[in-house]
């Protein structure tokens, strides 16, 4: 598969592998829809249950290629998604996420960040947890409280942002932080 941009420049994309570890690679830059000659490549390895698990990006020129950078996912879950990606063969640069039954549960990024997160019965996100680092001692807090038409999200204890809406959906107001200093929200109401 190819693709010329107006700029001049060049894609294409290449499937190989087998159907239970398909590659694709993918290829931009300048060339023609014969092929890309230099420029950056992408290339994805996923697993049988249609999950990415390796991933590497790189510059060439011609037969020269350099790696930029690369992950690998492992750890399967029960639904073949990787929880632990490893960047660039360093065991102590990775990433590890959980899943619950509705999506993300927590994860931990590659500076040591954490976030977690909290569903209610109908599955939407209502609390994140952000720590800097794994002993941050005042992690940030969002909630997010829905109560019939009216969502309301605090930061900290602190309102972010609130709204109403009319049965049909459309917004019937919307809160934000106090900014002239009166200590109240400022409040827009929409006819």
């Amino acid at each position: 598969m190819w693709r010329e941009n107006a700029d001049g420049t060049a894609e294409t994309w290449a499937y190989t592998g087998t159907v239970s570890a398909p590659v694709i690679t993918h290829r931009r830059g300048a060339g023609s829809r014969s092929g890309v000659t230099k420029g950056t490549q992408t290339q994805e390895t996923y697993n049988r249950t249609g999950h990415e698990v390796t991933h590497m990006e790189s510059e060439f020129d011609g037969a020269t290629q350099a790696t930029l950078g690369y992950w690998i996912g492992t750890v399967p879950d029960n639904s073949g998604r990787p929880t632990h990606f490893e960047y660039n063969g360093n065991s102590a640069d990775y990433m590890d996420v959980q899943y619950a039954c509705c999506g993300l549960a927590s994860e931990r990024q590659r500076d040591g960040s954490t976030t977690a997160y909290s569903r209610d019965a109908l599955k939407r996100v209502y609390k994140v947890i952000g720590k800097s680092h794994s002993g941050d001692t005042t992690p940030i807090t969002t909630t997010t409280a829905v109560t019939g038409l009216v969502s309301e999200s605090q930061r900290n204890g602190l309102l972010t942002s609130k709204s109403e809406r009319h049965l049909n959906g459309d917004i019937l107001a919307t809160w934000s932080p106090d900014a002239n200093g009166d200590a109240a929200p400022e409040q827009t109401t929409y006819s």
